[in-house]
């Protein structure tokens, strides 16, 4: 964490919120194209893991399928940041 960047508690809970999203993204990206996990694989790893319960199942599918979609998306836009 930068010093003073996030100055109150609600703040820095955003920021580690946001990057368990994009952990949790990682994961089910890999296992989709490594694991081969089902859509349903997925879903229950994304529910077991977030506090997104309020996503409507149309929504939840736009997800899948776009993580189906394209191949590593997450695991390469995430590499970035490692650099």
């Amino acid at each position: 964490m930068e010093v003073g960047r996030y100055q109150d508690p609600y703040n820095d809970y955003g920021r580690l919120e946001n990057e368990m999203w994009r952990a949790i993204r990682l994961v089910v990206d890999t296992g989709v194209h490594e694991k081969h996990w089902s859509r349903d694989q997925m879903v229950a790893y994304f529910h077991r893991y977030t506090a997104a319960r309020r996503w409507t199942p149309r929504a939840m599918d736009r997800w899948a399928r776009h993580l189906q979609s394209y191949q590593y998306h997450f695991l390469l836009y995430s590499a970035g940041d490692f650099g």
